[in-house]
């Protein structure tokens, strides 16, 4: 009787003292196998932990967890079946300590929570922190929860421990709740808090289960070892499991004959799994997984134009032209505050110092930096050059002239002024004074091709230079598939204003833009701005010195490199170089885009989708006014199959949706008047009127402040909108509300963490705040996750509790060959209820202006250099 009671959880009076036997048996156990390794790392043995994704989708063993992680980044797809249960999953190793999975599952004849005993399909999200890493005498230790946000029909935490010993990895743990079935002892956190013991009945789904973590009479008992066989991608693994399947033992879906679990895992490579495993000694299980890494490189090559080589000029035209540059009072970095001013890297050039530190001009001069560039020694100081004359610095000369230099060049950060002395110092230009030129001979031969130059067209000798350099730079860019909005060229710079529709990051645009500027630019030409251009509208500039890319290119050197030497910051309001665009308005344009759409968990048929085209036109009326719409046409799919009917208590602002796919399968998806607009150099508007979403019509504006340099930016929107009638044509219904957000976003610099928090007034009048996070990878993939919490009660909202959801955002650049700026969004949503709704196109700018802005320029910053 006692040990019938003790099997279903109930605890004795002498159960307290046989539990802390099994603990101190355990710790006893764990020690020995630990010390056993005596230091022998897996990384010293060339052996690395396996990852391996047990039935749950998590990384484990069979249906038990291990204290291993995957490797950062590592985004997985799983499905797995067994008579008991059924289970789809998507993981993402969210940070190296943290691993999370979201679960859809079917649990084979199973208590609802109506008391009625169904097939229930439940969700769930699990999450896993390591609290220390392997070493030499310790092993990887870590902690988790198996269903954080859910019904609680998975709900299991856990404490586990994981040790390498050459091919073999040794798991143990300590389960509570589901997991406290094998060798069940007294909840060690009832010697502390009472409370613990008492585990509250199962609740709606989505609520926070704090109130049961780690809750429950019993604490119990697993582990396991997985061997990595010869057998190359084999491994095998066994498993005491701590789950007994209690209610579903009950209803007799499940006979459990013992705890022992055994599966085969096969992996061919780091991306495909299979696992065959047999369970508790009477049911078969399979299992399929996919794995990615969001670090991993989009396929290469590219299907389309590749990069221009880089085309680096003479040492003579490179010299000429920064001496020109540097001795010219008017160029336009003057009007450009806290630009750099003079060309190529300032650094310290100790052989030189260390010949001139006995001198007494030396020792006068606040020297700030030098460096022997392109045969000239470059010297930066604090004072101003013009109160120098060469005479007295003739020391200067003479070690230039030792070592093959031709002039010094003395100039401040403060100053425009230089003072240029030749090395014989006989001679003392006057500032200002243009120094005489030597003939420019052709590009150097060089033997990487990389950097070869490339052929100049032909030229008469009527022609001008600059206007047929402008003819080749808009061939060039058009080639590249890039749209030069402006360009202004000069004997000193060019200016030029591009607008990125086919890349994925900015970057690349801008370094395409300047290989091509590298490549038919005059030799005279030292300075590059290139300006991005969205929606016609100027966001952010990179002004950089010519000599710069040249030298760092020429020794392979990094984008980092030339970082500090480049100026990265707004566009200019008022700029001259958008006085005469290259685009004509009105302007008019087709839109043909393909969709795909999902509606996930409903019991009737879990997955429905939808395939479908949006085709349109978009008429540019002016820079900052458009009209745009397009009508969506319906492929194929089964999404119109939705039968439930919402029973929302709140105003049915979105659950719905089974209305508008039942009667506007096709139809209207946006017809509306946009208007985009700088106030100033960091702070923008956008406002527009129409139709404005499947669901709704209005009209409202949003300003958005996205200072330089900073991580942080603000935003605000505010609509008034009417609900539209289910045919998406151009019906009305009647619900009317006025909505809008304060939005704030931060840009961590902690593992690329994007952070947003948007309070205000929702779709069915309730107000409340929608806090996001996701994690954004430099090729463009995010992954995070998002809940709103709002004045309406968990029991007014319904099943869910509260608004929640997951962002997944793949860029179809990073999975097939292609450049392109097309997204894969498979965000979804658990449960689509009327709470914590937002209008569809709310804080727009910020996504919008997110390809150029500086932290993502900052992020993709290699690309510049590398296209």
């Amino acid at each position: 009787m006692r040990i019938g009671a003790r099997r279903h959880g109930a605890t004795t009076r002498d159960e307290p003292l046989r539990g802390v036997r099994r603990a101190l048996l355990l710790g006893i156990s764990v020690t020995a196998l630990t010390l056993a390794g005596g230091g022998a790392r897996a990384d010293e043995l060339g052996v690395t932990p396996p990852v391996i994704l047990n039935f749950y989708g998590q990384v484990g063993l069979v249906d038990m967890p291990t204290a291993r992680f995957a490797p950062d980044g590592e985004i997985s797809f799983s499905g797995s079946s067994t008579p008991a249960q059924d289970h789809y999953t998507f993981g993402f190793q969210a940070l190296p300590w943290l691993e999370a999975t979201f679960r859809y599952s079917r649990l084979d004849t199973f208590t609802s929570l109506d008391g009625h005993n169904v097939d229930l399909y439940d969700r769930s999200l699990g999450l896993k922190f390591r609290l220390m890493q392997e070493g030499d005498y310790w092993p990887e230790i870590a902690i988790g929860a198996q269903d954080v946000l859910g019904t609680g029909a998975y709900g299991a935490e856990y404490l586990v421990a994981s040790k390498q010993f050459g091919d073999f990895d040794v798991t143990g743990g300590i389960g509570w709740r589901r997991f406290a079935g094998l060798a069940p002892f007294r909840n060690p956190f009832t010697y502390l808090f009472h409370g613990f013991g008492k585990r509250p009945a199962r609740e709606g789904t989505g609520k926070f289960l704090l109130a049961q973590f780690f809750h429950g009479a019993n604490a119990g008992l697993f582990g396991g070892v997985s061997w990595r066989s010869p057998v190359d991608g084999l491994s095998v693994l066994v498993e005491a499991s701590g789950d007994r399947y209690t209610e579903q033992q009950k209803k007799g879906a499940v006979d459990i004959r013992t705890p022992m679990n055994l599966s085969l895992v096969y992996q061919p490579d780091d991306t495909f799994e299979l696992n065959g495993g047999y369970f508790y000694g009477s049911m078969w299980g399979l299992m399929g997984s996919v794995r990615l890494n969001a670090f991993d490189a989009s396929p290469e090559p590219k299907l389309g134009p590749e990069p221009l080589p880089a085309a680096e000029r003479s040492a003579d035209d490179r010299d000429d032209a920064v001496l020109a540059y540097l001795q010219d009072k008017t160029h336009f970095y003057d009007s450009w505050p806290g630009m750099p001013r003079t060309a190529g890297a300032l650094s310290a050039h100790s052989e030189i110092a260390s010949a001139l530190q006995g001198s007494s001009a030396y020792r006068k001069l606040r020297i700030e930096s030098m460096e022997a560039f392109q045969g000239s020694l470059l010297v930066d100081i604090a004072e101003n050059p013009e109160n120098l004359s060469c005479a007295s610095v003739r020391d200067f000369s003479d070690a230039a002239r030792a070592r093959g230099l031709r002039q010094v060049v003395f100039s401040s950060q403060s100053t425009p002024d230089v003072r240029l002395c030749a090395v014989s110092a006989k001679d003392e230009p006057r500032i200002g004074e243009p120094v005489e030129v030597a003939s420019r001979g052709s590009l150097e031969e060089l033997a990487d091709a990389d950097t070869a130059p490339l052929p100049a067209a032909p030229m008469r000798a009527s022609e001008d230079p600059l206007e047929t350099a402008r003819k080749q730079i808009l061939d060039a860019m058009a080639a590249q598939a890039l749209q030069t909005y402006a360009l202004s060229l000069t004997r000193e710079r060019i200016d030029i204003a591009v607008d990125n529709e086919h890349y994925g990051t900015d970057t690349q645009a801008i370094g395409r833009t300047l290989r091509i500027l590298m490549a038919y630019a005059p030799a005279s030409v030292e300075v590059f701005r290139v300006v991005l251009v969205t929606e016609d509208e100027p966001t952010n500039q990179i002004v950089v010195s010519r000599s710069d890319l040249e030298r760092i290119l020429d020794t392979y050197g990094s984008a980092y490199e030339l970082l500090p030497l480049a100026a990265v910051g707004p566009a200019p309001m008022n700029d001259p170089l958008f006085d005469d665009p290259l685009k004509d308005y009105p302007n008019f344009d087709y839109i043909f885009s393909p969709g795909y759409r999902h509606s996930l968990f409903d019991p009737d048929n879990p997955y429905r989708y939808q395939f479908y085209a949006d085709v349109g036109g978009l008429a540019d009326l002016t820079r900052n006014l458009n009209i745009a719409g397009a009508y969506e046409f319906n492929l194929f799919g089964n999404i119109q199959g939705i039968t439930r009917a919402s029973n929302s208590q709140l105003p049915h602002v979105r659950s719905d949706f089974a209305e508008y796919y039942k009667y506007g399968l096709d139809g209207i998806i946006y017809l509306n008047a946009n208007y985009l607009t700088r106030i100033t150099d960091d702070v923008y508007f956008f406002g527009r009127a129409g139709i404005l979403e499947s669901m709704y019509d209005g009209a409202g504006g949003e300003i958005y402040w996205q200072p330089p340099h900073s991580r942080l930016a603000l935003g605000a929107e505010v609509y008034a909108v009417q609900q539209r009638s289910f045919d998406r044509l151009f019906g009305l219904r009647n619900y009317r509300v006025v909505t809008g957000h304060v939005s704030l976003y931060y840009d961590s610099p902690f593992y690329n963490l994007d952070f947003a928090v948007h309070a205000g007034r929702y779709l069915a009048g309730d107000y409340g705040a929608t806090f996001q996070v996701t994690r954004r990878f430099a090729n463009g993939i995010e992954i995070g996750a998002y809940a709103t919490l709002t004045n309406v009660p968990f029991s007014v909202f319904g099943e869910g509790s509260f608004d929640k959801g997951f962002i997944i955002r793949i860029p179809l650049g990073d999975l097939v060959p292609l450049h392109t700026q097309e997204v894969a969004d498979l965000s979804f949503t658990p449960l689509t209820r009327d709470g914590g709704q937002r209008l569809e196109g709310e804080a727009t700018l910020h996504d919008l202006l997110q390809r150029s802005s500086e932290g993502e320029m900052l992020q993709t910053w290699e690309k510049v250099l590398y296209p």
